[in-house]
Order: structure tokens, then C-alpha cells, then sequence
């Protein structure tokens, strides 16, 4: 769109709010600017090469002290009345003397994050060159990520107070298949390597990993296991998601050779969901997981602790949030 002032000024993007005592306009060569309504002579659409900084797409949301609100496209400004088309097609005039507010409606966007993980689990997808990110998840969680190019990535960070190191390649096979490998190190204590098939688009896919985790023997800190999970992330709405994130782990190592067992069953399993809001430069996911078995509270108040198999599984609220460093 074009707006045009009484003292001749124009500005060319697209109004982001309208009311009775101001007009805020998105111009592509100015950023917002605020208007009073007596300042704007009007605003009509054009043809025009310039390119918006971020994606737009014309929907807003109309309401006046009268009704509540509709949504529709906007077709222009003139003579203190906004002209819209409404969701069927009928084209009204609204002076804005009438209006409680006409404001654009949030921009959709395509789900960023997922070059390096679905929520815990790595994913086949790739970072995009020079692409950075910093992600927190439970405050003790701390991950710097960069991308080198479309195929290799890498990140370091502190998980709780170990040191954390991952390298990983991704390749994609089409629109629809992507696949990763890499290696990571939890300093001093181990090492391992993953691998990841994902099966989508950003905005919907399913996910499929594996995890191997070895640990440092002079450590004396029995660790080794394999991590088999599965998982999905679905698009929801202009800028949100859900997920869901299923992992099983099992150890094949020497419990003896620590006098203890992994998990007290050989085995453990971890499932969380949740819901993820995102824009251009940020990120915020919270949910629930759920970890276990764990041995029941009653086997250690029984004198038949060896025979005692009941367990329980722990939920657990988690969030995160990420940060997207822009270029």
C-alpha cells in the first residue's frame, strides 16, 4: 500500500493498526510510523518492486463500538473511512470515528528451530549457513548452535556444570527427507554419536533417532546406554506448534562393576508433549515429561527389597527458550 500525507509525504508498506486517535504504518524504508488520522490524506494499494522486509499477507481484524470483531482484507483509507472486504466477500465502509480498533492480524510464520532438535532429540534437518542460535532449557541447560553451511553445524554449552560439545552433518534427500549423523561429548564423563531421519516439512514432520552413549571408564560414573526415540511436531497456528517426544533407553553395562543398575530395571523411558509460540527472534516451549521407572518408595521401607518390583513414573514440567541470532 501507499499512504499519503496531507503535506505530501508517501510511505510505502502496510498499515499494522488503525483507531480513532492514530494510524500506525509498517513502511519498508522507514520502520513503524504513527500518524494522527487528520495527517493521513489516504492510503490505496499499488503495484510496486520494493520487497518488505518480513512476509505480509493481508489480514485484519475489524471492530467497532457497535459489534464485535470480523475479520477481512483491507482495501484502502480515504476521507476518515477504512473500505474492507470480509471473509464472504462483502465490502463495507467504516468511519473511524466507529472504530474500537482495525489491527493486522499476527503474520504467519514457518517454524524455525528445527535444524538441530525436534525438543530433546536431534532431527534430520539442517541449520542454514551463518544461522545462530543460544537455547536455555530448565535454566541448567545452556547450548550456543551455528551454522557453518547447509550440511554441518555444530554447538557448545554447559550441560548443568559438564561441558558440552556436538558436531553434525545433514543431508537432505527432496523436500520431505532428512537425515543427520554426528557425535557429541559430555566432558570428562562420555561420549557418543547420533543419527536422525526426518520425515516432513519444518512446519509438520515426524521424527525418528538413535543415540549411543560411552562412557569414560576412568571416570568411574556407569553411563553407557542407547537411546532409541520417535517423535512429531505439528504447526498449529500463525506462530505456534505442538509436540510430542517418546525416548527408551536401555544399558547393556557391567552394573556390577559400579554396585549399581541403570534405572534399577535395565532400562528407562521418557515421554514429554508440549506447545512452542515462536516469531522471528525467539522462542518459548513449555510442557510436560514424564521419566521412570523408578523403584516404589515401599520397597525401601520392606524387608524384601530384592524380590520388590513396584515402580513409578515421575511427571515432570519443563521449558525452554531460544534465541535466534539475526544476520
Amino acid at each position: 500500500f501507499a499512504l499519503h500525507t496531507v503535506d505530501g509525504s508517501i510511505y510505502y508498506g502496510y498499515p499494522k493498526k488503525i483507531t480513532e486517535k492514530q494510524v500506525i504504518f509498517t513502511a519498508n524504508n522507514a520502520g513503524n510510523i504513527r500518524l494522527r488520522p487528520s495527517e493521513v490524506q489516504y492510503i490505496e494499494p499499488v503495484i510496486s518492486t520494493l520487497v518488505a522486509r518480513e512476509a505480509y499477507v493481508n489480514e485484519y481484524a475489524i471492530s467497532t463500538k457497535k459489534w464485535f470483531s470480523e475479520n477481512g482484507k483491507f482495501l484502502g483509507y480515504q476521507h476518515g473511512k477504512i473500505l474492507h472486504n470480509d471473509a464472504v466477500g462483502n465490502i463495507s465502509e467504516t468511519d473511524i470515528s466507529e472504530l474500537q480498533s482495525y489491527k493486522l492480524l499476527s503474520q504467519p510464520l514457518s517454524f524455525k528451530g528445527h535444524g538441530r532438535s525436534l525438543m530433546f532429540a536431534q532431527t534430520g534437518f539442517g541449520m542454514k549457513p551463518r544461522e545462530k542460535e543460544y537455547r536455555n532449557i530448565m535454566v541448567g541447560i545452556n547450548v550456543l548452535s551455528y551454522g557453518f553451511s547447509e550440511n554441518f553445524s555444530m554447538s557448545a554449552g554447559l550441560i548443568s556444570f559438564l561441558p558440552y560439545l556436538d558436531v553434525k552433518l545433514s543431508k537432505s534427500l527432496g523436500k520431505y527427507v532428512h537425515i543427520s549423523g554426528g557425535g557429541y561429548g559430555f566432558l570428562p564423563f562420555s561420549v557418543g554419536f547420533h543419527g536422525a531421519l526426518s520425515l516432513g516439512t519444518p512446519n509438520y514432520f515426524i521424527n525418528i533417532g538413535y543415540n549411543k552413549n560411552i562412557d569414560n571408564e576412568a571416570t568411574y560414573i556407569s553411563v553407557d546406554f542407547e537411546d532409541f526415540n520417535c517423535g512429531a511436531s505439528i504447526k498449529t497456528g500463525r506462530r505456534s506448534r505442538v509436540f510430542a517426544e517418546y525416548h527408551i533407553l536401555t544399558s547393556k553395562s557391567d552394573d556390577d562393576r559400579y554396585g549399581m543398575t541403570f534405572y534399577q530395571t535395565g532400562f528407562a523411558n521418557s515421554f514429554s508433549w508440549g506447545y512452542g509460540w515462536f516469531n522471528r527472534r525467539l522462542r518459548f516451549e513449555a510442557g510436560i515429561m514424564q521419566t521412570g521407572p523408578y523403584l516404589s518408595w515401599n520397597c525401601f521401607s520392606t524387608f524384601s527389597n530384592s524380590t520388590c518390583r513396584e515402580y513409578f513414573h515421575v511427571p515432570i514440567p519443563f521449558f525452554s527458550m531460544a534465541i535466534s541470532f539475526l544476520r
